[in-house]
């Protein structure tokens, strides 16, 4: 049946989702520097008060926001962070990154490996233990940000912190014994499926409950500026 003259074929785009786009490419820019004039003067020397720590403050703080709202990891905030961090340790990289210690750039070499590394973990991890594809991409975006070490560093503090939290979380609403025999179901169907059944829907509604890991990996951030892994 032909189409009727003047009628949009395309889809319309949601204007929430453009307006959430134009803001993160855009706040850097606006905001950026007021962060760099009153971050930077409470934190000297330190990467949560430079431009690059505002652009992980605010990929986090939205993320995070996101994720305990719908469960998601928008792609409007992963990737403007992720361009940003290739942007500001590209231009440290080509004029010197000493004379502009307020980027908060590490070099470019070591942004694209942190975010290589953070990206190759998390997409095991992905494959592995399933997931949403915006973790891995929350992951790279920070990686790129922080680089290997601490990138990686704030991925281990994040997964302790939600290990313990959905621990204590479990024994607090179903108690110690109905977590024990899921977990215990679970490891025994895989390790012996003949001799022991999986857990039922109940138990697997349990096992499966999705995990707002953007909070943890905001946690897991705060733990590697504060130098508290390294002072075990």
């Amino acid at each position: 049946m032909p189409h009727e003259a003047g009628v949009a074929l395309t889809p319309a785009v949601d204007p929430r989702r453009r307006l959430a786009w134009r803001a993160a490419l855009l706040a850097p820019v606006l905001l950026g520097p007021l962060w760099v004039l009153t971050a930077g003067r409470l934190l000297p020397d330190r990467l949560p008060g430079t431009l690059a720590g505002f652009v992980a403050v605010a990929l986090l703080l939205a993320c995070s926001w996101t994720d305990l709202r719908w469960h998601k990891v928008p792609n409007w905030a992963t990737y403007p962070a992720f361009l940003w961090a290739v942007l500001l340790n590209a231009i440290a990289t080509l004029e010197g990154g000493a004379d502009w210690p307020w980027l908060g750039a590490i070099g470019l070499g070591l942004s694209l490996a942190g975010g290589a590394v953070c990206f190759t973990v998390m997409f095991f991890i992905y494959r592995l233990a399933g997931g949403g594809a915006g973790d891995v991409k929350l992951a790279t975006a920070l990686g790129t940000l922080l680089g290997i070490q601490d990138g990686i560093g704030a991925l281990i503090c994040a997964y302790l912190f939600a290990a313990v939290t959905m621990l204590c979380w479990a024994i607090w609403t179903v108690g110690p014994l109905h977590l024990a025999a899921s977990l215990g179901r679970r490891i025994g169907s895989f390790l012996l499926p003949f001799w022991v059944a999986p857990p039922n829907a109940e138990q697997e509604q349990l096992l499966h409950r999705k995990v707002p890991l953007s909070l943890f990996f905001a946690l897991g951030t705060v733990l590697i500026w504060t130098g508290w892994p390294q002072s075990w």
